[in-house]
């Protein structure tokens, strides 16, 4: 019994720095946090157009399902590979220097089963 009280008090020096080393990081997680209270959100302007791109895809998902032609604001909007490409720094995508035009269509065959259906028109 005295050796494990022994064992336990020579651990209490270790446990009282590890305490220590996580109060500083409490601390200046805190400090930093304070700083940006208040701030305005730095992607506005990207979370607006997501936003704005997110209501175009799903007016001409809602267009595709219901079989009917596209509403002419919504055909004009279409989103292409163009626009996507534009929101890539936004979201933090980089473009992969080592895929290629064949790379693509080799995806679009392997998901082809997928798009069946008579939503898609086929």
């Amino acid at each position: 019994m005295i050796q494990r009280i022994e064992n336990r008090v020579s651990g209490i020096p270790t446990l009282l720095g590890h305490a220590r080393d996580d109060l500083a990081v409490a601390e200046q997680t805190i400090a930093e946090t304070e700083e940006r209270i208040g701030q305005p959100f730095r992607y506005v302007r990207a979370l607006a157009e997501s936003e704005a791109d997110l209501a175009r895809v799903e007016a001409q998902l809602a267009a595709m399902q219901d079989g009917g032609d596209l509403p002419p604001a919504v055909e004009e909007a279409r989103i292409t590979v163009e626009s996507v490409r534009a929101h890539r720094p936004a979201l933090g995508v980089r473009a992969d220097p080592d895929r290629t035009v064949a790379d693509l269509a080799v995806a679009e065959r392997s998901t082809a089963p997928l798009r069946e259906g008579p939503q898609f028109g086929l």
